[in-house]
């Protein structure tokens, strides 16, 4: 994250998330696990939901480049895309957000993805933080379980490829994941 408080103020305020860890990160190994220019120091802060031991981890560095991992880049390019959210009231939180000064690519629309075909949401993507689209679904069918809060669980992490077959031999065939 550019900005430890800016992104503290829409994760753990706006979202709801707790903070469950914070630390000061060893400088020389963040420059050598990262690959940073000595002195690079680096700040962690890992959030949770209460709904699921999903954890979200925040890292600021010091310096920083200035630049948006995904600066000048379209949503149709390849790499990591977003991080999605659950939340109660789609129109609710899209009113909340852009009076807040939050952009949207979309305006809340319905969506029913084909490979799950009794599964229907209402779906928008916000620019968060940092420039990072976080979607936000409202699950419509099947009924979600009630929400407590206006954002729920982390629904997913996106990420656009390039080669399906060569990150599927990835995911599925060396990590082990599953195709659902």
């Amino acid at each position: 994250v550019r900005d430890m408080d800016e992104s503290l103020v829409f994760y753990r305020d706006i979202v709801g998330m707790t903070i469950v860890a914070e630390q000061e990160l060893d400088a020389e190994k963040v420059q050598q696990l990262w690959n940073l220019p000595e002195g690079t120091k680096a700040k962690a802060v890992l959030l949770k939901n209460e709904d699921q031991p999903t954890l979200l981890e925040l890292i600021q560095f010091d310096p920083h480049s200035g630049k948006f991992i995904r600066e000048g880049a379209e949503t149709w390019d390849h790499g990591i895309y977003d991080i999605a959210f659950t939340v109660k009231d789609l129109e609710k939180t899209y009113e909340q957000l852009t009076g807040r000064g939050f952009t949207f690519l979309t305006q809340p629309m319905l969506y029913s993805p084909t490979f799950f075909p009794d599964f229907h949401v209402k779906f928008s993507i916000c620019l968060g933080p940092n420039k990072m689209p976080i979607p936000h679904i409202q699950p419509i069918t099947p009924p979600p379980p009630e929400m407590k809060r206006e954002y729920g669980r982390i629904m997913d992490s996106a990420q656009m490829v390039e080669d399906m077959e060569e990150a599927l031999r990835f995911y599925r065939d060396l990590l082990g994941l599953t195709v659902v």
